[in-house]
């Protein structure tokens, strides 16, 4: 009997141990909604080192998270079909793209859905980002339980962004072209930030921007 007791708690606290990890997951999200209106063209699909501009967050991020969303919007047929989705990947559509990047931060929390504790927000210009820095945040998120960590570059505030799940929406009352960053700043005892010594990787904005960034190839 006591044996078999025993069974039982080893297996009922398997079944706890795994919905924890399970309620401890991170989806991504890349934001990559904008019209490119200061690049003329969809900077989405740039070609940087053999690929399109978008497809290097993509990359980055899949490995990394069990889920990955990319939200789309301007010309998003045109840039849906020119990238290459990993098994774990998805594109959603926000239709109020114009309105900025706090309104595609919203399609892409309300697409995650609940079975979340968190999300890892990307920005799809910024390909300088690397693995060891996305790995950076979700570890610090991890480690601290912040509700919100995020990285700074030689003071300046910048992404990957961790939102705990729990300011999701808080976050919902923001509006405009401001993203979270309203809310992070009004909140700092909030937030968790990575100090980087390094100045931020480029946001490709316009074609100044992209030809810095293929400096660097």
């Amino acid at each position: 009997m006591n044996a078999g007791k025993g069974g039982h708690e080893r297996r009922d606290a398997e079944v706890v141990t795994k919905r924890a990890s399970a309620g401890r997951r991170t989806v991504g999200i890349i934001l990559a909604a904008g019209s490119s209106s200061r690049m003329g063209r969809p900077k989405q699909l740039l070609p940087y080192r053999g690929k399109p501009l978008l497809q290097h967050t993509l990359d980055l991020a899949a490995p990394l998270l069990p889920e990955v969303i990319v939200v789309l919007g301007h010309a998003a047929d045109e840039i849906q079909s020119a990238l290459t989705f990993p098994s774990n990947a998805r594109a959603v559509l926000n239709p109020d793209y114009a309105s900025g990047q706090g309104a595609s931060l919203r399609a892409g929390l309300a697409s995650a859905g609940d079975g979340w504790s968190s999300a890892v927000i990307l920005l799809g210009d910024q390909p300088g980002i690397g693995a060891e820095v996305l790995r950076m945040v979700l570890e610090e998120h991890k480690r601290s339980g912040a509700p919100v960590v995020r990285t700074a570059y030689a003071g300046v505030p910048g992404h990957p962004v961790v939102l705990e799940q729990s300011v999701w929406q808080e976050l919902g009352a923001d509006s405009g072209d401001v993203g979270a960053r309203a809310w992070i700043a009004m909140h700092p005892e909030r937030v968790a930030t990575i100090a980087l010594p390094s100045p931020p990787p480029i946001e490709v904005d316009t074609e100044e921007d992209y030809l810095r960034l293929l400096e660097t190839e």
